[in-house]
């Protein structure tokens, strides 16, 4: 008869900012190589599973955007210096999901690496080349520095949806569209109709970029696109059907096969409702015209409204701006060049893109802040097998 017994153990870490989103950062030398046990000390750390939603148990804040992980390593790769790994972490039913990338995170993969010295530093910039383990992508992550070489965290540089400002980080992905993707529009189709269930016959446009996304029109599901973050998680049965969409969506794309395989794979496909430009007031209170816009969302990540924006959920929706008869094309206002203005809840994002006439995306680029919060050791609760 084998019993478990639960032994507490440090491992080092850091719990980081970048950009909208917060994790626990790992070593991938300083954790057990056996995935199984990584998953175990990542929902540990950040308290998942949790039946009552809190993460109280946990470095977690109960919150799509602050129940993450990131895994990184000297890259063997010729053409990159680290690579990342990036884990999201369901709060109520401790699924670790692998399926996608935080570009928001990729910024402070960039400072992590020059603080764990895993590149070496110069003074004014270091380019960090990150493989993204999940996508297969290389992205490179511009980190300002001081005389000395030391990264600089503050500066003048201000972002939608965090207080105060920081260091301008600039993340740069080289090939936006994930390698198990053929094709930038999956099901080749600018859009497609799908059946939901308790919902009939609408309009998507399946965008594979930055991370595959969702997009649908903020009236299908009787929205006005301008609510907040607290209005749309305050309507329980329209978040039921917008993640319903998410699975028919994810079917119909071939990301999986039954609909049931949805709850597995929460982090993608990303889904969010879009709006032609439209005025209205920030979670922040800044009024934002609609000239200023080129075209107004609302994400959802892990069944909840997204308090800002997700990076990769930002180049696909600029790839969809770019994209002739996509839903997020038909509705924005079009841009005189390669700069796309985006609206979210918490305020404006911009971002550049180039896509080709054979619809091809190159370069898309973000600039984020990113900040170290605490360093030392997280003390995960490890099941062991004793006879």
């Amino acid at each position: 008869m084998h019993t478990p017994i639960i032994e507490t153990m440090p491992f080092r870490a850091c719990w980081m900012r970048g950009g909208t989103s917060k994790g626990v950062f790992f070593l991938e030398n300083d954790l057990p190589s056996a995935r199984v046990l990584q998953d175990e000390i990542i929902l540990s750390a950040l308290g998942s599973p949790d039946t009552f939603g809190t993460q109280m148990d946990g470095l977690g804040g109960a919150t799509s955007s602050t129940s993450k992980a990131a895994i990184v390593s000297v890259s063997k790769r010729v053409d990159c210096d680290v690579n990342y790994r990036f884990a999201h972490v369901s709060i109520r039913d401790g699924v670790v999901d692998y399926s996608g990338n935080c570009g928001n995170l990729a910024a402070a993969v960039g400072l992590y690496a020059l603080e764990e010295k895993l590149v070496e530093t110069h003074p004014q910039k270091v380019i960090v080349s990150v493989w993204q383990e999940n996508l297969q992508q290389r992205l490179l992550v511009e980190v300002p520095t001081d005389e000395q070489g030391s990264p600089l965290q503050y500066g003048d540089y201000v972002i939608s949806g965090v207080p105060g400002s920081g260091a301008r980080i600039s993340v740069t992905f080289e090939t936006p569209v994930p390698r198990s993707f053929a094709h930038v529009l999956p099901t080749r189709n600018p859009i497609d109709y799908i059946d939901v269930p308790d919902l009939g016959s609408i309009q998507v446009s399946i965008i594979a970029s930055g991370n595959p996304t969702i997009f649908v029109e903020a009236d299908a599901f009787g929205l006005s696109g301008n609510e907040t973050p607290t209005e749309l998680n305050q309507k329980p049965q329209t978040l039921a059907l917008i993640e319903k969409a998410r699975a028919s969506a994810a079917m119909h794309a071939g990301l999986i096969s039954s609909l049931s395989e949805a709850t597995l794979r929460l982090a993608t496909p990303k889904i969010a409702i879009v709006k032609k430009p439209i005025s209205y007031t920030s979670t922040s209170g800044q009024l934002l015209n609609q000239k200023a816009m080129n075209i107004c969302t609302r994400f959802f990540s892990m069944g909840k409204a997204h308090h800002a924006i997700p990076a990769t959920g930002a180049i696909a929706l600029a790839t969809g701006t770019c994209l002739a008869g996509t839903i997020p094309n038909l509705l924005a206002s079009k841009s005189t060049d390669e700069n796309i203005t985006i609206a979210h809840a918490a305020g404006l994002m911009e971002l550049s893109i180039s896509v080709s006439d054979e619809l091809k995306v190159f370069d898309a680029k973000i600039h984020r802040t990113a900040r170290t919060l605490m360093r030392g050791e997280v003390l995960a609760r490890l099941k062991i097998t004793s006879g």
